[in-house]
């Protein structure tokens, strides 16, 4: 692109670090230890050495982005365009009764009182850029949620980008000087909601804006609260853990270090705040404890970063097998405290305590959503918990390269248990997710935001697959193992054409799942499998030009698998799920004759 004074512009190199506890870190080590396995049979020389094969790794991904353009003038005019007052009060009241009560950092009360002013005067009296930039993403975050758990349609992430553009042309010089909490908020609402859209790759660069502007107005800080009214404390100490929240989600998916150390979190947990009379004392009251128990169990996911991930740095020597068992050990117990510790109305569900009945969760269909995200929550922690020593297991096949399948009498009996409990709680993930999105009295308003149930459940699916490298000397059996594998991945693939059979990410993810599926069925003993999976919809979707898909044997399929030492892996731009779809290991599976 040149501009008017013959300045071109190149496109650019976009880089990305992705840590120890990304899914890409993962997906890493699972690849090699299944490149090992093929060159077991080739007898060649696996490109990684046993002992370049570290827990804390990580790596750099990069993609070229065309420089953008400027924005037109008709776009800056239309940041001033606001939806007809009924649809916006539709949208506002689905907000508060949906993300606003599972991160309930905006006073609603605060909020409805301004926004009735500015009804008042028409939409013409004087108002602040800031909150009009917040209405947006009131508008875009209730659009591309609530919405969507409605109908599922696509048409709701074209409406919400509407609103989120609008929201970045008002504030795009209010968002660098973060001097107000209404600066905090609409960073941190605009960061949650890019986690659910092809721009997710800003959702670091924005909460990192978010986090300097909390601390530049000091919602750190009990001494500077005191300053404040009651109410205003409560609404700036959420504000900040909210940022909290983002910051340990975020230091996850992307396995980047953590932007607010845990020696920075001080403050008392939230209390409940005045109701609106729109909303039943109850209802704030179990978004209050729904909040504070997801607060303390995502600060315990902090510490399991910093102590088995080394804080995603990247610099760490890998510890000893005694001291990872005992932190673990030791997080497992303060998990099971967490657990112990929540009210009775916030009780962890499991797939056999589900609502069997129609009826049952209908009358309290919050008090669900609040139980079922928090289950999912915590299954995800525990899968962060026992992955270092699955990795390690892994790491074992490598350096027993001559012994492919190794005796169960040379197994660390503690590495097994703990592989064991990885696995099953990767299955409750999918057994729950699958028993929600398939069954006709739930769906898809018990689970929130759909980002965060896909990348559940393709982590969930990334464990399942990876456990079959070092579980052929389980109890089950290989036959065992090889089945059970098969059932997940396909209920995994189900579950998310329910959750949606259009959106382009998830029909990404499940392409990349049925290829998971389609070397579980190479490496089962028989020439060629087909996959039953009871569901039209979904064989449909894994039939190649109208047949059933055969697998062939395990040496054809492996054969070409693509090295995974490459400097440049594709670059999506969606949550770090994205950079999976894009990658070589992706084209080697669509170039694949099956």
């Amino acid at each position: 692109m040149t501009d008017g004074m013959a300045v071109s512009f190149v496109d650019e190199q976009d880089c990305g670090f992705f840590g120890p506890s990304s899914n890409i870190a993962l997906m890493r080590h699972i690849l090699r230890a299944v490149d090992t396995k093929r060159t077991q049979q080739c007898n060649q020389t696996s490109l990684t050495p046993a002992s370049e094969y570290s827990a804390y790794e990580g790596g750099l991904v990069s993609n070229l982005n065309a420089f953008p353009t400027t924005s037109s003038e008709s776009q800056k005019a239309g940041a001033n365009l606001l939806p007809p007052d009924e649809v916006m009060q539709r949208l506002i009241r689905a907000y508060f009764d949906n993300t606003g009560l599972l991160f309930p950092y905006i006073h609603e009360q605060e909020f409805l009182d301004t926004y009735e002013r500015f009804r008042a005067s028409g939409f013409r009296g004087n108002v602040r850029r800031t909150w009009l930039g917040l209405l947006n993403m009131i508008l875009a975050m209730a659009t591309c949620t609530s919405c969507w758990e409605d109908s599922g349609s696509e048409t709701t992430f074209e409406e919400s980008d509407v609103y989120y553009r609008r929201a970045q042309e008002l504030c795009h010089t209010q968002m660098f000087r973060g001097t107000t909490l209404e600066t905090v908020q609409y960073l941190l609402l605009t960061s949650q909601y890019l986690q659910g859209t092809h721009k997710s790759v800003h959702t670091w660069t924005i909460h990192g804006l978010a986090v300097k502007a909390a601390m530049s107005i000091g919602l750190h800080s009990r001494d500077i609260a005191s300053k404040f009214t009651p109410l205003q404390q409560e609404i700036r100490k959420r504000t900040w853990f909210g940022c909290i929240l983002l910051d340990r989600s975020l230091s996850l998916t992307f396995g980047r270090p953590c932007a607010i150390p845990e020696e920075y979190i001080r403050l008392d947990l939230p209390k409940t705040l005045p109701v609106p009379m729109s909303t039943s004392d109850e209802v704030h009251k179990m978004s209050t404890a729904f909040y504070n128990a997801s607060i303390t169990l995502y600060r315990i996911m902090g510490r399991i970063i910093g102590s088995l991930y080394g804080s995603n740095l990247g610099c760490e020597d890998q510890s000893s097998d005694t001291a990872t068992m005992t932190s673990m050990i030791q997080f497992g117990q303060e998990l099971s405290d967490w657990q112990n510790s929540l009210p009775q109305h916030l009780g962890l569900r499991s797939v056999d305590n589900m609502p069997q009945d129609a009826n049952e969760d209908v009358h309290d269909p919050l008090r669900e959503k609040f139980r079922t995200i928090l289950t999912l929550r915590y299954l995800n922690v525990q899968l962060l918990l026992h992955r270092p020593i699955f990795i390690r297991s892994l790491g074992t096949l490598l350096r027993e390269s001559k012994t492919p399948y190794r005796n169960a009498g040379s197994i660390n009996s503690m590495h097994a248990n703990f592989d064991r409990v990885f696995v099953q709680v990767a299955e409750n993930v999918i057994d729950i997710i699958y028993t929600i999105l398939t069954r006709p009295d739930h769906g898809r308003h018990l689970i929130g935001a759909w980002w965060f149930t896909l990348y559940y459940a393709f982590s969930a699916a990334l464990a399942i697959f990876g456990s079959l490298l070092i579980s052929f000397d389980a109890e089950v059996g290989n036959a065992g193992r090889l089945e059970s594998a098969k059932r997940y991945l396909g209920k995994t693939c189900e579950a998310l054409l329910k959750l949606s059979d259009h959106n382009t990410l998830v029909l990404r993810c499940v392409k990349f799942v049925q290829q998971l599926l389609r070397i579980v069925n190479a490496w089962d003993s028989s020439t060629t499998k087909e996959v039953d999976l009871n569901n039209e919809s979904l064989g449909s979707y894994l039939t190649a030009e109208g047949g059933p898909i055969n697998f062939d044997m395990e040496s054809d399929l492996l054969s070409t698998m693509p090295t995974w030492e490459t400097s440049t892996l594709g670059f999506g731009d969606e949550l770090e799920l994205g950079h999976f779809f894009a990658s070589d290991s992706q084209r080697w599976f669509e170039q694949t004759q099956w």
